[in-house]
Parts: C-alpha cells; structure tokens; sequence
C-alpha cells in the first residue's frame, strides 16, 4: 500500500499563494509630481524622459511644489501619474482640475502619456479651473505601479495651487481596466500642484506623506528640496523657510538686512 500522508499534509500546509488581479484598479490614486527644476524645452518626448530621466518608485519621491518663476521666464513641467499599491493594467483614465485661481499658473503645452496611441477628449477649456479630460490608449495598454498618464507645461506667477480632482462634467475620476466591456475604478484620492508652496500629496493606502521641502542653499543658489536631496547636492538645508523668492541663500551676516528683517519674508501670509 502506498503511503501517500506525507503529500497531503504538504499540500494542506503548504502557504496558499494569493496571486493579484492586474485588471482590479481599486485603490489607485492620481499624484501630481513636478522634477524638481525641470523647465520646458520644445522637441522633447516628454513621457519618453520621465521613464528616462525622472521617474519615481515611490510615494515619498513625489515633489508637489513648483518654484520656477514664470515672471522671469521660468517654464516648468510636471506630470500626473495613476498609482497603486500593486503593479496594474489599464486603457483608460479621467481627471480633472477643481476650481483655482488661474491666474496663479499659465498652460503653455500638454498632452497625454501613453505607450502607443492615445485618444484624448478634452472639455472646452482644458487645461484649466473646473475642467477636465478622458484618455483611452490605441493599442498598448498602461501597465506598471507609478505611472504618468499625462504631462502639463506652464509657467508659475503667484502662490496657489492646481488641484487634481474629478472630471467636472462626468463626476467621475478614475480608471478603466482593459477587459471588454471594461469596468471603471474611482480614485480613493487626488494630489494637486502647489505653486511656491507645498501641495496635496497622494499615495495609495492612504499613508501620510513626507516632510514638505524647504529651502537648500548650495552656496548662493537657492533650491526647494527634500532634507534627503539637499544633503546629496551639499547644501545646507533651511527647514524653517519654504521659499526661495527673495532669495535667502543670498543674504550673508555682513549683508545690510537683519535677521528678524529675513524672518519677516517667510511670515505666513506675507506675499512678495
């Protein structure tokens, strides 16, 4: 007789394993995440040098702050990314802007992320306050666990923010699966822009986000970064200020302002 206990008790303790469903988008997130000081240059693939150049594997990574100046002529780029907490397919998503000030942050250029083509269906005003977008890919599907679905380029002129949020004709912010017919997830959360101040941050699960930058003097040149990004360039981080407009990193102890003349600039509420 064939003893065949010691196979069953393997497969009665044998830790089951829960394999995740690629097509299930529950939980995901909309992030708006800006390199720090990346500034608009014409002719560049700007999804292609995200993957490149500046992508990002976690939540903690995400910079919600832009501080180039447009009234210097400072463009800047910045993405929207569709997160999970797990690596997922899809083929469609839709978001918006909540209302804003406008005259805060000028578009200048924009478009889609997508590895093929994409189909994309704008409101009238779009990019802009209470606007929003649908993106469908043509052919490869979105897959991954941090991945931009969309790009935006502009210029920064006042203290604000561009706040992510749902579409504002549809009431629906989200994703949709590839399957057919495909089935739509809404957003737990939607991260949103700051313009020189810290913005929404978002993250799947819900986790709280990192410290917000602050000013990094690497000699003279002033930097909004992370504690972490700061000490990797040299800099001296400044917790106690958020701005680099005027710029603190200039003002040496024989300069002509006083300390308590310096704190002044970074009072909340104080507007330059």
């Amino acid at each position: 007789m064939t003893r065949a206990w010691p196979l069953l008790l393997l497969v009665i303790f044998l830790p089951a394993i829960v394999l995740s469903d690629s097509s299930d988008l529950e939980g995901g997130v909309f992030i708006a995440h800006h390199p720090p000081g990346l500034q608009y240059t014409s002719g560049q693939d700007w999804c292609a040098r995200y993957f490149q150049e500046f992508a990002i594997d976690s939540c903690a990574e995400q910079n919600n702050r832009i501080d180039l100046d447009g009234n210097q002529g400072q463009s800047s780029v910045w993405f929207v990314l569709a997160a999970w907490e797990e690596e997922k397919e899809w083929c469609g998503v839709e978001f918006g802007f909540s209302n804003y000030e406008p005259a805060i942050y000028e578009f200048a250029v924009w478009g889609p992320c997508a590895p093929t083509g994409a189909l994309e269906i704008p409101t009238s005003g779009w990019p802009g306050p209470s606007e929003g977008v649908s993106v469908t890919v043509q052919g490869a599907s979105w897959w991954g666990r941090i991945v931009p679905v969309y790009w935006l380029a502009g210029y920064a002129y006042d203290e604000g923010e561009v706040p992510l949020s749902y579409h504002p004709s549809t009431g629906f912010g989200g994703a949709a699966n590839c399957l057919v017919p495909p089935t739509s997830w809404p957003a737990t959360s939607f991260g949103g822009m700051g313009i020189f101040h810290p913005g929404t941050y978002a993250c799947p699960g819900g986790s709280s986000g990192p410290p917000p930058p602050s000013v990094c003097c690497v000699g003279q040149v002033c930097y909004v970064l992370s504690a972490e990004d700061c000490e990797g360039l040299g800099g001296v981080h400044h917790p106690e200020w958020e701005h680099c407009q005027p710029n603190p990193c200039t003002i040496t102890p024989s300069g002509t302002q006083t300390w308590g003349q310096v704190k002044s600039c970074f009072r909340p509420g104080v507007a330059w």
